[in-house]
């Protein structure tokens, strides 16, 4: 997927995985070993990005209302606490 992304957009600096499937260690070893460390900055979230969420479902479908809801209800200290890849999504949004 990754050299799609390349293929079509040229340089890609921010690469973040949404779902880990529980093992973040096996998706960051996956990627190290097939992309080039140098040009890309690898987010994962663990175990998937509606963990950062406060009160997240933990099965079934999250729409995009509810997603909304969430998001605005967030407290991004807590978020950053309980998810220190959240903190390295939002200095690699902002930079």
């Amino acid at each position: 997927m990754l050299k799609a992304l390349e293929a079509r957009y040229g340089k890609v600096s921010i690469v973040v995985v949404v779902d880990s499937d529980g093992d973040k260690a096996k998706v960051h070893a996956e990627f190290r070993t097939n992309a080039d460390w140098n040009r890309h900055r690898l987010i994962i979230a663990d175990p998937d990005v509606q963990s950062w969420l406060p009160d997240a479902p933990t099965s079934g479908k999250k729409d995009s209302l509810y997603l909304y809801l969430a998001t605005n209800r967030a407290s991004l200290s807590s978020i950053e606490r309980k998810h220190p890849e959240f903190t390295d999504f939002i200095e690699a949004i902002v930079a």
